[in-house]
Order: C-alpha cells, then structure tokens, then sequence
C-alpha cells in the first residue's frame, strides 16, 4: 500500500551565483600564469560585496597567488604556490590557507595538484588534506582555436560517489579586451558566467629583460535558477511505516532549567547553516540518496534538535533506509 501526502511545494528563485565557475574546476591559480604575466581576478557578489577576489604573478619557473572566498556557508583564504618545469610541460602545485565553514572552527585549508600543460591538458588535484572530508579530483581540458571544454570527475568521500564537472567556454578578442562565455553543469546545478578580460591594459619593462603585462580580469555571473524546496506537512513515504517510541520524563530539579538552544536563540549565521543543511537533506531524500539525507540532517540536530520538522524527517529517512536495505 502507498501512502502519497501532496504537500511539497516547488519555487525557482533566482539568485546570483556565489562564486565563479573556474572554482568548481581543477584549480590552482598559479597554473593559470604564464612567465612575466601578473592578474587580477574581482567577481561582485552583489552591491558593494565580493564573492571572489584573486591576485596573481609568475617568475620565470615559480608562480604566487593570492586568493579570497566568500561563499553562502564558508569563507576561504589561501596562497596558491606552482612550479613549471622547462624540459616537460608539467606543473605543481599546492594551495595553503585557512577554512571558515558556518558554526565550525577554522581549518587549515592543504590541496596539492599536478597539470600537464599543452592544448589538451590534464591532471588531478587531492583537496582538504588535512579534513576528514578529504576530495580527489581528475580532468582533462582541450582548446581548439577558441573553444575550450572541460570534464572533470570529483570523487568525495562525505558524499561517497563521482561527482561530474563539465564546462564548456567560448573566448571573443574585441581589441585589447577578451570577452568570455562560460556555462556547465555542476552538482545539482546549471551555471553561466561572463568573464571581461582585459589584456595588454598595461605595459612597462621590467628590468630591460622582458616585456611584462598585467592581466585585469572582473566577472559577472548571470543569476542562476536553483531549485529550492519546502515541505509544509511530511515527506513522501512508500509505505506505512511503524516506529515503536519509549517515552522517558526526564526528571529537572527544581530551580534548574534544561539548557537547549532555540531558533530565536540562534545567531543568523547559525540559522543560515541550519536552514542550508535542512534543504540539503530534504533534496538528498528527495533523491532517494537516503544516507547524505541523514548526515544533513543529523548537523542540523547537533546545532538545533527543534529546528522545524528536522526530527521527524529524519526519522523517516533511517525507517526507509532499514526498510530497503531488509
């Protein structure tokens, strides 16, 4: 029998991508400088607000960057160090700094990589090192004339699957200006950006060697439609399930008050991390992906027992799991 309660409601919002595509891809700024080259990066996240900021420069075989995010539920920042070798076109790399993630410590943030340069590139990147969310990326990329497509496949350990990344670009010259039009799919998403590059903006010798150009690159990501979800009574259940409950009174002495948070007693960004995992869970189950459903949901229980319908929800997701895995 098939118990169907219709009352999930679907909206699209449309709401402005919170860092540029290039982040999803394998990425160390450094590989992306060539020799005597220097860069700026600037992506707005909204009026008076940037999502990403990056600075870079190459010395002859060595290249330095500097990088800042500002994401919806972390905050990044890092020093990206490569190394090209002259005699192969191969290059490493590694990206040292500090984690932010919402209602967690601070974590040193440790990815190495390594990039064969030539039209048709590839490589791997292994990131978060020293986190038990460690991700294992590889990809490879090929250019032709204007064109660039890029497939990559992440393979994360908290989500325990392969994770695709495909990108697909196109770059126009208009004078001294580059205009770039980027779109691909990511976990869960369709993504576009338009990138104004201007090359050549500024030329100066650098020591009588060599000439040296500074890159000013400013992106403007296009608003994306994501799916967001919110159920109003109960999620979607095969069949009846029976949970046998032991009620326990816990016993307070008098003039003591259990301590438990409340949503008014949250901070916003406590809100905004419980709120991002509860919908995170609800897509998950919604996806039958039943095990990242609990694990969303169980961060949202450490943070907040009560928060909305969290604890039935997860209820019904480990009967349903034990269900289907009888």
């Amino acid at each position: 029998m098939i118990h169907i309660i219709p009352v999930l409601l679907f909206s699209c919002t449309l709401t402005p991508a919170s860092f540029p595509i290039s982040y999803y891809t394998l990425s160390n700024p450094a590989f992306t400088l060539y020799k005597g080259d220097y860069q700026v990066v600037i992506e707005p996240k909204g009026i008076g607000d940037i999502a990403v900021f990056n600075c870079g420069a190459r010395f002859r075989t060595w290249g330095m960057a500097f990088s800042n995010l500002r994401a919806e539920t972390e905050r990044k920042n890092w020093l990206s160090f490569a190394y090209h070798f002259n005699t192969i076109p191969l290059s490493l790399g590694a990206n040292l700094g500090i984690n932010e993630r919402a209602n967690e410590n601070r974590n040193l943030l440790c990815d190495i990589g390594l990039w064969y340069r030539r039209d048709l590139k590839f490589g791997f990147d292994y990131s978060n090192l020293l986190e038990n969310n460690r991700v294992l990326r590889a990809g490879l990329s090929y250019t032709l004339n204007r064109f660039t497509g890029t497939l990559e496949l992440e393979d994360s350990i908290s989500r325990q699957k392969l994770i695709p990344h495909i990108l697909l670009g196109v770059a126009q010259p208009v004078a001294n200006f580059i205009i770039q039009l980027s779109g691909g799919y990511h976990p869960e998403r369709f993504v576009a950006e338009l990138s104004v590059k201007f090359r050549d903006f500024i030329k100066w010798q650098l020591l009588f060697e060599e000439e040296t150009k500074l890159l000013l690159e400013v992106n403007f990501s296009p608003p994306v439609i994501v799916k967001e979800v919110t159920v109003l009574e109960t999620l979607l259940v095969e069949q009846p399930i029976v949970v046998k409950k032991t009620t326990t009174i816990e016993k307070i002495p008098k003039g003591k008050v259990k301590d438990k948070k409340t949503p008014s007693s949250l901070s916003e960004k406590e809100k905004k991390y419980c709120e991002t995992h509860y919908l995170k869970g609800i897509e998950c189950y919604l996806n039958n992906e039943l095990e990242q459903a609990i694990k969303e949901w169980n961060a949202v229980i450490k943070l907040d027992p009560d928060y909305k319908d969290v604890k039935r929800y997860l209820e019904n997701a480990r009967a349903k799991l034990k269900l289907l895995k009888e």
